[in-house]
């Protein structure tokens, strides 16, 4: 003869795999807000204008972590994320652009 499990397991499952749901539904969620986060205020990049040296960019901006085509090119961005925000100077390391890739 089989056992019969007490009632209560079965509600007790049916909550479980209903908490394990609302977690893996939030942790989804929370990643995709990650991961399609601009890298900074998008509304700074009002305050910069052409001529601008890197220092007056980075003190807007903050701290760079990527510089590429040397020195000619900053990317801002966050780990684990898509959008990049790539910041141009010319020769004299003056600002000339920004773009953000998204």
């Amino acid at each position: 003869m089989t056992e019969r499990l007490p009632h209560c397991w079965g509600r007790n499952l049916a909550i479980g795999i209903i908490v394990l749901l609302l977690i893996a539904i939030s942790l989804f969620s929370f990643q995709r807000w990650g991961f399609n986060r601009p890298p900074v205020d998008l509304g700074l990049l009002d305050e910069l204008w052409p001529g601008m040296s890197k220092s007056e960019v980075e003190k807007i901006l903050g701290p760079v972590e990527t510089v590429q085509y040397k020195q000619k090119a900053w990317a801002y961005s966050h780990e684990g994320s898509w959008p990049i925000l790539y910041i141009y100077f010319d020769d004299a390391g003056k600002f000339i652009e920004a773009e953000y890739d998204y």
